[in-house]
């Protein structure tokens, strides 16, 4: 089956236009959308380069480029949901086009009609831009371009760390062992030279910045993430086959049906990509649906392979209407939701919050918003200080016994959440009065 239909061509325009459309026209979701956002506000307007912080503490978590290309966005198109959105959607783009370069334009709709790279290419995180380096990695690779090929497990390894060798390495090891490449046709000095390089300067200048920070990403973020349920997030074996099936769709119900006209030996290194990461993150105790996302694009090459012929044109129009309903009233409503920016809006800092760290609420506000406890709380009122404090309804309680020296107004209520102005500077009873801000 021929895969340069001009049909192919339209529809992979019109999915890769809806990784776009709209992704500025919403506020930043806790947590993680807002986090990112956070971080680089605090990179470009704090200068927080190495190593990144978030509300002014050290974001060890994770390698910082992906925060410095969105620094990079942010420096270029302004403090704004579009231009940290705009990394994933970019990412996604890349991919789509790196498929067409591959494989063809089947692989590349696959990719770009299924609902997993929907839904990541329109949020501010890091796994598109992850799942991009990682493909060109083992794309350049396949064509024998080592070098590039290692560059780019670099800039995958300072995205989100180890994972982004680990796959690679996971799909490109047994597939050599089946193909006619023979482990000797490698310059692994260069390879390993190339990828030190580059990785190895950064990781050196942030444990030299503040020290303890290669122990704590390599071991806790890592290692414990991996072998334990420290992060409480332990789901069944067979967890990622469900989040595949789903992510996947529509094309999931179709290489279903096409399994048997698959060549394993022509599909071996997408088949040890996809079998080999999934089984990987099976085994382990930490399991989150974007885990699987650097698959799709073996997925996508390995469907393009198996269908002998194009699903009918209904089955496009009916899918990229449900994306359309979803980029335009989905995404918003659930971004609306969970956001911190109503909470905030037209506020001055000072801004704290009790027991919730309210990322959305730094970056909405340009001012680092600090999550206190009941010690940090009582210490700002012993400098009679004012101040607006950001806590959830059912803990008004517990600030009221703290709070009983100051004023307080209750100045505004979004969803679980309430905002108080406390005034410290003289001492009064305890009483709340609604006051519009």
């Amino acid at each position: 089956m021929t895969t340069s239909q001009p049909e192919l061509k339209l529809w992979i325009a019109l999915f890769s236009f809806l990784f776009f459309l709209g992704i500025g026209a919403y506020p930043l979701a806790e947590p993680d959308e807002a986090r990112n956002a956070e971080i680089t506000r605090e990179i470009v307007e704090l200068g927080h380069w190495l190593p990144p912080t978030v509300n002014g503490k050290v974001r060890y978590q994770k390698p910082p480029l992906y925060y410095w290309i969105c620094a990079l966005s942010y420096k270029i198109f302004g403090e704004s949901e579009f231009s940290l959105r705009l990394v994933s959607a970019l990412a996604a783009l890349g991919i789509t086009l790196t498929l067409i370069a591959w494989e063809g334009e089947l692989a590349a709709l696959v990719f770009s009609s299924s609902t997993m790279t929907f839904a990541f290419a329109r949020i501010a995180r890091m796994d598109m831009l992850l799942t991009l380096f990682i493909t060109l990695s083992i794309f350049f690779f396949y064509k024998r371009k080592f070098l590039i090929s290692s560059l780019f497990a670099s800039l995958a390894f300072l995205t989100k760390g180890p994972i982004g060798v680990l796959i690679p390495v996971m799909a490109i090891a047994p597939w050599m062992l089946m193909s006619n490449i023979s482990f000797k046709d490698v310059p692994w000095k260069r390879v390993f030279f190339t990828f030190f390089l580059i990785t190895t300067p950064v990781f050196l200048l942030l444990e030299l910045k503040w020290p303890g920070y290669c122990y704590s990403f390599f071991w806790k973020e890592n290692v414990l993430r991996y072998t334990t349920n420290m992060f409480k997030r332990e789901k069944p074996f067979y967890y990622f086959i469900i989040v595949t099936a789903v992510g996947l769709f529509p094309w999931s119900i179709l290489l279903i049906k096409n399994t048997k006209s698959m060549n394993l030996k022509e599909n071996s290194l997408f088949l040890f990509w996809v079998i080999t990461t999934t089984l990987f993150f099976s085994i382990s105790k930490s399991k989150l649906p974007h885990y699987v996302l650097p698959c799709f694009p073996a997925w996508a090459i390995i469907v393009s392979k198996t269908l002998k012929k194009l699903p009918p044109n209904r089955i496009f129009k009916t899918v990229w209407s449900l994306y359309l309903i979803g980029a335009l009233l989905i995404f918003p409503y659930f971004s609306r939701k969970r956001t911190s920016l109503y909470l905030v809006r037209n506020i001055t800092p000072p801004i704290y919050s009790y027991e919730d760290a309210l990322f959305g609420a730094s970056f909405y506000s340009g001012s680092i918003v600090r999550s206190l406890e009941n010690k940090d709380l009582i210490s700002i009122i012993a400098k009679k200080r004012n101040f607006y404090l950001v806590l959830k309804k059912n803990k008004i309680d517990d600030v009221d016994a703290i709070l009983k020296t100051c004023k307080k107004y209750a100045v505004r209520r979004w969803r679980k959440f309430l905002v108080i102005k406390v005034n410290c500077e003289e001492e009064k009873d305890a009483r709340y009065s609604n006051q519009k801000n």
